[in-house]
């Protein structure tokens, strides 16, 4: 149990570490996936990175875990809609693919198909805000 809280602890101050230094920059920590892909793909995986929400896109760079080293290129998600359905609490299998605890997921419609975002609630209300404006 002592392991276990342990991890715990030291994991959620490095999480706060690192969106302390990514809210500097007005970006977030965010799990992006493709579930409708092809197996073998981003279906079934998370793949972690550094969004930038601007008005209608989100600027995603892969990146190396807490590092943030980037890794791959550059790509910008557009044509970006909510669905219909509520954010749900990230389970256990996400869990396992390094999705931190109280992260949510939503599910969009984007230029490229469907996706998933995981990512704290408060990223995740920033990307909705960027996506759909509130109206005059």
């Amino acid at each position: 149990m002592l392991f276990f809280g342990g991890s715990a602890y030291f994991g959620q101050k490095r999480l706060r570490k690192t969106k302390g230094r990514l809210d500097e920059r007005g970006q977030s920590l965010m799990f992006l996936r493709y579930p409708n892909s092809l197996p073998g793909s981003l279906s079934g995986v998370w793949q972690m990175g550094v969004a930038t929400p601007t008005l209608g896109r989100i600027d995603f760079q892969p990146a190396v875990y807490e590092d943030l080293v980037p890794s791959g290129r550059s790509r910008a998600l557009t044509g970006l809609s909510v669905t219909e359905s509520p954010p749900r609490k990230a389970d256990r299998h996400d869990n396992k693919q390094t999705v931190p605890y109280g992260f949510q997921v939503i599910t969009m419609e984007s230029d490229g198909g469907t996706i998933e975002i995981a990512a704290s609630p408060d990223t995740l209300q920033k990307i909705q805000d960027a996506v759909e404006p509130a109206s005059p």
